[in-house]
């Protein structure tokens, strides 16, 4: 027998025969004394195997705390007295027993939990109990209900019933989890339908290290199943969570020899052959793993999978375009086969140090190999020359056909390293911290390619009425076939000899220290949890091609594509026959005198412009709070990233040959709120709601500034209106006065992105969007205010009454004045009542006030004194502005300045819980680091300057005059207005002409007022906007 049949089988052989604990009745909790005053500490396990159980929920006086993967929990801040525990596991029967805490100590618990399954009865009539997997699966479970926000946990026994191959495939069994798959083996993970980018891997909280080159999406199909303990998949990721998972997390847990009293050992084997091919399916793995020490308080566990496939791949593709006249047609068509072997090979490696109940530090270690080697067989039929009559379905073609072998083998490796600690300080101090390193490569080596071309280029009638079976018929060749693709070989000529080399590496470090505080005093089971977070990646990717093009150095070979091809043919599903495979060993017997030839060219700029290096540093820090009140709780917190990139690609010029290497950054933060709300609404039922945010980072590949002149001869192909005007006008192609550059004209960086594809979005459906609030809050001014609130109601109160009024054009009094009516007004437009009158006329005041001070409108600095200043009068005013008359205001007035004597009626103060106030705080928080993060990213304009006195033109000085409009003349505007070249009013200084302007526009306003006194009589509610 062969050796590692004979080594696995000896460790089945040992598993087996190891003795099983039979199940007892239940004994009571051991209860000792700990060192910790006022603190429960203690594990729990399953009491036929030993293993600990990992969410597990313990009870004490209405605290409720979850059990970790070692089965250990700890309450702290008990008051001296005796206290009641349950424990309680899905699956498993309950217990509950009463401690003594005293003042000057704690009390430990070791506790055994029997499976409903199990009985005392069973026990003592000798019989033999069948349980399955269904206490595995329990484990699981527990986590996954106990857990606030949405996470899936799937154990490794449960993946053991199925022949997952790789992780990849292990994920499908998670619901909201889909996988994409090469030749029909899973390889890539997408999460709620998200692109497999927005997904991140880690392996027991360290972000795996990605072989692929163009893709941030992790190649699963590299880690075996076989060497984990569970998979948890994150659908909603909290704040000390990394960030850059959008869709989700997937983390896998490695296995640990503290999971479980004694020793760990256990092996499996399978041997098979797949129908298709009869290729050859085994699979192997083992774990063995021990606890040490006077304690059991050291464990080493080593866990080892090997497997391979030979895999055979039937595939026929179909593309198809659409031409200029609307026609959709088929223009080209592969029948492919493969034929592969792929190995993997998996080891993994913990070490574990309890140096006491609150000291833990772990060591891991995994490396995992994926190889591929693949053979395809491929005939190409291009099709062009369609006839006027040919459809999507039928039609008449020219038909050429290449019939090639590629043969390619790549290594993917990835390797990942975690040292770590969990510490008890205190009654109320928890810290984590963790170093890691994972390393990835993949190389391509060899991959090549035989081309051959049919010298035959025939018309040819195609038929897909039956889209799975089409037919193609060859028409007025007699040595071809009637129907079908098998040709020729005598048509087929060499075309080329293809070469490439691959080799990519991406390599991460990564630094993280968490800590949390208990706080008691916020809820039953409140917690502070806070850390901080480094992460450095580096990333390349070397791409070499060659090619042979030369007939001659193939003639020489004195063979012809026949002499290439063996026995067995190319038959797809049975119906695709494609003529005779080529052998396998053409490009050993042959390729040799065809790459050393001087026609053996490298390819430019392929080979250069692939390649490139990429770098990012990434920092974060986290603030999380975690509160529980009965059977709600929650978890609120917020997350701030700032990345720096830098890449390194190179420029080639397709006229002159030069190769310039280029290279670019990019610094940007993000600040990633999350709130997360858990309720459970009975024993069976749990209720969720989340809100997450997240970002994805572009491909490394993206990061790198490389590109090719010349290469498009003229053409421009950039995806999107944004992008195809700003290049554009780059090439000065925008002529002036157009829709393009008025957009870039009117939009400043860096908001002229957003702005521009906002306005390109409204136009195409007919109308324009804006902008309408600013982040209003961080104004340190009530003229700030105005430029960043309701921006197109203050808009519309500039042009149509402050203009119109007289605008900044008469004397100071005159302006104040203006200034004043403008808001009365506009605060009469809200209603008719008087407390909207005098909101408009408090901030009419206010902003003559300021005029008149020469307070800067756009700032940029912030000033804490100006901002709370500020933000007191808009409250003042929207005090008013809410109340529902004078009367209610008076006694809101009285409330807020009557420090002495008010405060909350027993009702609301009854009503207002921690949550609450919690909730509130961290709203306050969100908002005004997103309102300082615009304020410095996204200033105002500074204030147009005033005319001078010899000036027409006049400058926007009203409300909303952060971003002025540029007016053009239009027919019929009075001849007392004008227009400058830049599009500002001028007007005339004969004030006569503007009689009949004033007229009208007095009638105007005074039909405004009317309309409003009308509406707002109609209803009980004076404010204007309840009317609609």
């Amino acid at each position: 027998m062969n050796l590692k049949y004979s080594m696995v089988a000896t460790a089945i052989a040992i598993a087996l025969a190891s003795p099983v604990m039979p199940a007892h009745a239940q004994s009571a909790p051991i209860i000792t004394q700990a060192s910790s005053a006022g603190t429960i500490i203690g594990q729990v396990k399953e009491a036929a195997s030993g293993v600990y159980l990992q969410g597990a929920r313990v009870s004490v006086d209405g605290k409720q705390v979850v059990t970790e993967r070692d089965g250990s929990f700890r309450l702290s801040g008990l008051a001296p007295g005796r206290y009641s525990v349950t424990v309680e596991f899905l699956g498993y029967q309950p217990r509950q027993f009463d401690v003594e805490v005293d003042a000057t100590s704690g009390v430990r618990v070791e506790l055994s939990l029997h499976s409903n399954t199990a009985s005392a009865e069973a026990v003592a009539m000798d019989k033999v109990e069948v349980r399955g997997i269904r206490d595995a699966q329990a484990l699981a479970l527990n986590q996954q209900r106990n857990t606030i926000n949405y996470t899936n946990v799937v154990s490794a026994d449960l993946l053991g019933r199925f022949p997952d191959n790789n992780i990849a495939e292990s994920t499908q069994r998670i619901p909201g989890v889909s996988i994409e798959r090469d030749q029909g083996e899973g390889r890539y993970v997408t999460v709620r339908g998200a692109p497999k980018e927005y997904t991140t891997v880690t392996i027991d909280g360290v972000p795996l290290a990605n072989p692929d080159s163009t893709t941030r999406g992790v190649e699963l199909d590299t880690i075996p199943s076989d060497v984990i303990s569970a998979l948890e998949v994150t659908k909603a990721i909290t704040p000390d969570m990394d960030g850059d998972a959008i869709a989700g997390n997937i983390n896998i847990r490695t296995k640990s020899a503290l999971d479980r009293d004694d020793l760990t050992l256990n092996a499996s084997m399978g041997v098979g052959k797949y129908q298709l091919g009869n290729g050859a399916n085994e699979r192997f793995n083992a774990t063995v793993g021990q606890r040490f020490g006077a304690d059991d308080n050291i464990g080493v566990l080593i866990s080892g999978s090997h497997s391979k496939q030979g895999r055979f791949t039937d595939n026929v593709e179909t593309l198809y375009e659409r031409k200029s006249d609307g026609r959709i047609l088929p223009t080209e068509v592969q029948i492919k086969d493969y034929e592969g072997v792929r190995t993997r090979t998996g080891l993994t490696g913990r070490f574990d140090y309890r140096i006491d109940p609150g000291n833990l530090v772990y060591f891991v270690a995994s490396d995992a190999n994926f190889k591929d080697r693949e053979f395809r067989d491929n005939l190409i039929i291009a099709m062009d020359q369609h006839t006027a009559g040919s459809t999507q379905t039928t039609g008449n073609v020219r038909a050429t056909f290449d019939k090639e072998l590629r043969e390619r083998t790549y290594d993917k490796n990835i390797r990942t390293y975690n040292l770590g600690g969990e510490h008890y300080v205190g009654e109320h101090w928890k810290f984590d911290w963790q170093a890691s390193n994972s390393a990835a490569e993949k190389t391509t080596d060899p991959r090549m390619q035989f081309i051959f071309r049919s010298s035959v280029r025939p018309k040819m009638d195609y038929d897909y009425s039956n889209p799975d079976f089409p037919v193609w018929s060859i028409i007025g060749r007699p040595d071809a076939p009637a129907t079908g693709v098998n040709l020729p070989e005598s048509w087929f000529g060499f075309r080329r000899l293809n070469e490439r080399w691959e080799h990519s590496e991406e390599e991460e470090t990564g630094l993280r220290f968490d800590a949390d505080r208990a706080l008691p005093a916020f809820s039953d089971a409140g917690n502070l949890k806070f850390g901080v977070r480094m992460r450095q990646r580096d990333k390349s990717f070397d791409d070499e091609r060659y090619r042979n093009s030369s007939t001659a150095d193939f003639n020489k070979l004195g063979i012809t594509m026949s002499d290439l091809l063996c026995d067995d043919y190319s038959n797809n599903f049975g119906y695709f026959e494609a003529g005779r495979r080529f052998c396998r060993d053409i490009f050993d017997r042959w390729a040799g005198s065809l790459l050393d030839s001087a026609n053996h060219v490298r390819l430019i700029p392929d080979s250069i412009t692939g390649d490139y290096r990429a770098e990012e540093d990434v920092n974060a820090g986290y603030v999380r709070l975690d509160g529980q009140w009965n059977n709600l709780t929650m978890i609120a917190g917020v997350r701030y990233e700032q990345t720096k990139t830098h890449g390194e690609a190179a420029q080639y010029d397709e006229d002159s040959g030069d190769i310039t290497l280029l290279s670019g950054g990019r610094n940007y933060s993000n600040v990633l709120p999350s709130l997360h709300l858990r309720y459970e609404a009975g024993k069976n039922g749990v209720l969720r709601a989340s809100y997450s945010t997240g970002l994805n980072r572009p491909d490394f590949m993206h990061v790198a500034p490389y590109r090719v002149l010349g290469e498009m001869d003229g053409h421009l192909i950039i995806d999107g209106a944004l992008g195809y005007i700003r290049a554009m006008r780059q090439q000065g192609k925008v002529p002036e006065g157009s829709l393009g550059a008025a957009l870039f004209a009117q939009f400043p960086e860096p908001a002229q992105d957003v702005q521009l594809a906002r306005t390109l979005i409204g136009l195409m459906m007919g109308f324009r969007f804006m902008e309408n609030f600013n982040q209003p809050y961080i104004s340190q001014s009530i003229t700030e205010f105005w430029r960043r609130w309701h921006i197109s109601l203050s808009t519309w109160l500039r042009d149509y009454l402050y203009i119109s009024l007289g605008g900044n054009r008469g004397s100071t009094f005159q302006t104040y004045r203006n200034l004043f009516l403008t808001m009365l007004l506009g605060g009469l437009w809200h209603g008719a009542n008087f407390t909207y009158i005098i909101w408009g006329a408090w901030h009419g005041m206010w902003l003559a006030i300021e005029r008149a001070l020469g307070v800067n409108a756009a700032p940029r600095v912030l000033n804490p004194l100006k901002w709370a200043f500020t933000f007191l009068l808009v409250v003042i005013g929207w005090v008013i502005f809410r109340a529902e008359n004078l009367q209610v205001a008076w006694r809101m007035y009285e409330a807020m300045f009557s420090f002495g004597t008010w405060q909350l009626s027993e009702p609301n103060r009854a009503n207002l819980t921690g949550l609450q106030v919690g909730t509130l705080v961290l709203a306050y928080l969100v908002l005004a680091f997103f309102g300082l993060r615009q304020f410095y990213n996204q200033p105002l304009q500074t204030k147009a300057p005033k005319a001078a006195a010899n000036s027409d033109e006049v400058a926007a000085d009203g409300p909303a005059s952060a971003q002025p409009r540029a007016p053009r003349e239009a027919a019929g505007d009075p001849a007392a207005i004008a227009y400058s070249p830049s599009g500002a009013l001028v007007y005339q200084p004969s004030w006569l002409s503007q009689l009949p302007v004033l007229a009208t526009r007095l009638a105007l306003l005074l039909l405004f007022a009317a309309s409003v006194l009308k509406l707002s009589a109609q209803s009980y509610s004076p404010f204007l906007y309840f009317q609609f």
